[in-house]
């Protein structure tokens, strides 16, 4: 996910071209673009949904074509929200500051993203090593459960 947040970034900045960058719109220039942002699409929405996935079964989900279809149906509303949510907000962005600076902005909501995800990373990191010190009645059932099964499989 981090790949595709950098990859949509510099492709977005680079669409319009931004303001920021003191570049002429060229056609090879957007088409080329455009080609960054398919793949930095699709390296975003991957890694999430195998990890929204993960996450049922981690918490006792069953590893049944049920829980797929839960996972799936939460995931494409989601996705089918943010293109309800997408056109409006990016249609009274462009309204009110122009195509390069809203490009520009979209282009920036990436950063934060990284950012985030990089704090829940850390998090889940931190997270990990603390559970690893816990002794056995510390732990929390669901997660000595989940430990016992990965030991296993091991």
């Amino acid at each position: 996910m981090v790949a595709g947040c950098v990859c949509n970034f510099t492709a977005l900045m680079f669409i319009g071209p931004s303001p920021l960058l003191n570049l002429e719109p060229a056609v090879w220039l957007t088409v080329t673009s455009l080609c960054f942002v398919g793949l930095g699409c699709a390296l975003q929405l991957v890694p999430p949904f195998n990890n929204c996935l993960a996450q049922a079964l981690d918490c006792g989900f069953p590893n049944n074509f049920e829980t797929y279809g839960l996972v799936s149906g939460l995931f494409a509303s989601a996705f089918a929200f943010g293109h309800f949510l997408g056109p409006a907000v990016g249609g009274l962005l462009v309204q009110s500051v122009g195509y390069w600076w809203a490009d520009t902005y979209i282009a920036f909501t990436h950063v934060v993203l990284l950012l985030v995800l990089f704090v829940f990373i850390a998090w889940q990191c931190r997270r990990d090593k603390a559970f690893d010190k816990l002794s056995g009645e510390d732990r929390p059932i669901l997660l000595s459960n989940l430990k016992k099964k990965e030991n296993a499989e091991r």
